[in-house]
């Protein structure tokens, strides 16, 4: 045997770490090979490290083996006195895993077999001797086979729930998992009925990666309606305690124009400027047919006295596809830049940051603040959709004796950042170098403008980004500048 066919091998899974007894699960590797155990649960191989997350298995291995390679994880628990001839195992990879790619040009091959948990939701109401199940193409979710189907759990309000372990990475999974649901009986799903939709499909790389450089998701959870779309509208603005987030328009789900829907806090996700953090959602089924367009807007409830103020922007506007549009089954809209009013605040002696003005009141509640000059990083585009007539504004501050700047930066557009972020950082200081206090605003005063400001500050005080963002946020606490477009730019 040549010694260039000698690798070092080294299996990873996380399978186990999810058992509700972890701390009593042994995993052990076994297959037709050999090395791990040539299938006789007396010779399997117990993992020879742990990092807390993966169990891993080192071994020497042959590049022809590894590629004839057939194997399993088994589950068994140590205070087990049986032995060997009383393995869990565990439900997931039918059939056996292979070794399907490699870098055969490296010595020490990594196969990465850790998992992602899907969990399934949905709420139907179905009488005591039906059951909801999910089938589909992977394995784990019945390979098309209704008696192989994955039951859910009947909960409370007709909520059913269930999930499976599907493999993390893409060579496990050629392309997007294809499923549906069907109702049974309450003890089989053989004459169980789909729902009558296309597939709705599951991209598995996609769920599993997480936005955060370097991470990923342990688990994700798909939330769907039977014959609907499940719509879910999401704005990122940080509130104070005892405020909330809520939509209101023309939709029931909305309130009808009557009363905003209260928004709630989702978990920690990408905004729109890259950042990570909890954003404010609301999830509701709509007719699978489509709607829209549908016209909304948000508001600032006040849970204290219940009371609310709406955003001042023209009314947003969305249309939900059909569901043959919609091969996932769930439509969502992401919007930004919620503004109620102009709340300017100081963050250094010579910047102040805000929202765009909209009447010439506005303005003079700028110079009010203390600015004697402006930086607007707005674009066209903002000034379409908000009705925004430029020309008069810049007659109104040339009136009032303002110098003002325009220097276009896209809204929620990293390369736009990063081509005009040091141009409009050199507005704010030829117009500080004139002893002027700058007011830089782009539409709510909470990506653009802080990151055109945390440039300057960096710049003039010799101070970092990460302090200089502190120092805005202590003041303005709801900015979330684009920080890893501004880092990049800086370190040039």
């Amino acid at each position: 045997m040549a010694a260039d066919d000698e690798y070092e091998v080294v299996f990873q899974t996380d399978l186990g770490r999810a058992h509700p007894d972890a701390a009593d699960v042994e995993v052990l590797l076994i297959g037709n090979h050999g090395s791990v155990g040539a299938w006789k649960m007396a010779d399997a191989c117990s993992a020879t490290a742990s990092d807390g997350r993966c169990f891993k298995w080192v071994l020497p291995m042959t590049r022809k083996s590894l590629e004839a390679l057939e194997y399993k994880y088994v589950l068994r628990f140590k205070s087990d006195q049986s032995g060997a001839d009383a393995p869990l195992w565990w439900p997931l990879y039918r059939p056996n895993l292979r070794v399907d790619s490699a870098d055969w040009a490296s010595k020490q091959l990594v196969i990465d077999d850790t998992v992602l948990t899907v969990n399934f939701k949905m709420y139907l109401a179905l009488p005591s001797h039906e059951a909801l199940y999910v089938c589909g193409s992977h394995a784990a979710l019945g390979s098309w086979k209704r008696d192989r189907a994955l039951r859910l759990s009947r909960g409370p309000d007709d909520r059913w729930t269930g999930s499976v372990q599907l493999p993390r990475r893409a060579s496990r999974i050629s392309e997007p998992i294809e499923f549906k649901y069907l109702i049974g009986s309450e003890h089989s799903a053989t004459n169980a009925r789909y729902e009558a939709r296309t597939n709705r499909l599951l991209d598995l790389e996609a769920a599993a990666a997480d936005d955060e450089a370097g991470a990923e998701a342990s688990e994700v959870l798909l939330y769907h309606a039977w014959d609907a779309t499940i719509v879910r509208v999401v704005m990122f603005h940080p509130l104070p305690d005892g405020f909330r987030l809520g939509v209101i328009g023309s939709l029931p789900a909305f309130g009808d124009w009557k009363r905003p829907a209260p928004m709630g806090l989702g978990h920690e996700r990408r905004t729109l400027t890259g950042n990570r953090a909890r954003c404010w959602e609301l999830t509701f089924p709509v007719d699978g047919s489509g709607v829209g367009p549908v016209v909304y807007r948000y508001a600032q409830l006040n849970t204290k006295n219940d009371t609310a103020v709406w955003e001042r922007e023209p009314n947003r506007e969305l249309t939900v596809p059909s569901t043959t549009e919609l091969p996932s089954g769930v439509f969502e809209q992401f919007d930004g830049n919620f503004v109620s009013g102009m709340d300017i605040d100081r963050v250094s002696r010579d910047i102040l940051l805000g929202p765009y003005p909209q009447v010439e009141s506005d303005v003079d509640e700028i110079i009010a603040a203390g600015a004697g000059a402006v930086l607007n990083v707005q674009t066209e585009t903002d000034f379409y959709k908000r009705q925004i007539d430029w020309d008069l504004l810049s007659a109104c501050y040339e009136r009032k004796g303002i110098p003002v700047v325009l220097h276009p930066i896209e809204d929620f557009d990293g390369s736009s950042l990063e081509k005009h972020l040091l141009a409009a950082a050199a507005h704010v200081k030829k117009f500080v170098d004139q002893g002027l206090c700058v007011y830089i605003h782009c539409t709510a005063g909470m990506g653009r403008a802080p990151a055109v400001a945390i440039a300057h500050m960096v710049q003039a005080e010799n101070i970092s980004s990460a302090e200089a963002l502190q120092r805005i946020k202590s003041v303005r606490p709801k900015v979330g500048p684009n920080m890893a477009v501004i880092e990049s730019v800086l370190q040039r």
